[in-house]
């Protein structure tokens, strides 16, 4: 039945992103048709934080790029072409206006802090990454493991970071990019390798 579930989500985020596809180009587009995807892909919840390796850009950003948009009940789409990053707000998420916020931070991870901290969607977003100008691009042991990972804390990003919640991703080896859904808002990485914590090894 879960496994039945997954693939309906999945289904539904495809939709969603090949109608975005149709959206304005600008870094902070108006709202395009997308159509909504019902429920997020699941997610795990990790009992302890647990070390992954982070995807990286092959070239670092050299300074911090935000942005901002005031999206409602329609939806719309932010993007951060520099970063690969886009942002699909699928129509009905938000009850009201509301100022959506992404920082894709210096250096060469490939995460971002998303606000406004903590909210909560009545439709999932659909996070889209271009893999293209980063390690996992045509890595097939990167691809092979390729997750979502929630972080909490910024200042310790590096090759490896801890993470606390594992989100699924769909990769498109014809766009070479990767997608996933959250409910919320907070920070996102994308990662591989996850380690077993010893306690579930033994």
């Amino acid at each position: 039945m879960q496994s039945s579930r997954m693939k309906h989500s999945a289904i539904a985020v495809a939709a969603a992103i090949l109608l975005a596809g149709c959206s304005d180009t600008n870094p902070v587009a108006p709202a395009a048709p997308v159509a909504p995807a019902p429920e997020a892909l699941i997610s795990l919840l990790l009992p302890n934080p647990q070390e992954v390796s982070v995807v990286t850009r092959n070239v670092p950003l050299q300074v911090p790029v935000t942005r901002s948009a005031s999206i409602g009940l329609l939806g719309g789409v932010i993007s951060i072409p520099e970063a690969g990053l886009k942002i699909i707000v699928p129509p009905l998420a938000v009850r009201s206006r509301t100022t959506f916020t992404v920082n894709a931070p210096a250096g060469s991870a490939v995460a971002y802090e998303f606000g406004p901290h903590g909210a909560r969607f009545l439709v999932p977003l659909i996070i889209e990454q271009d893999l293209r100008n980063t390690n996992a691009y045509r890595n097939t042991p990167i691809l092979g493991s390729l997750e979502a990972g929630y972080f909490t804390d910024l200042k310790s990003l590096g090759l490896t970071a801890l993470v606390t919640e594992i989100l699924p991703v769909i990769y498109d080896p014809i766009t070479a990019k990767a997608r996933f859904t959250v409910g919320h808002f907070s920070g996102y990485l994308l990662a591989s390798g996850r380690q077993k914590q010893a306690s579930q090894e033994q």
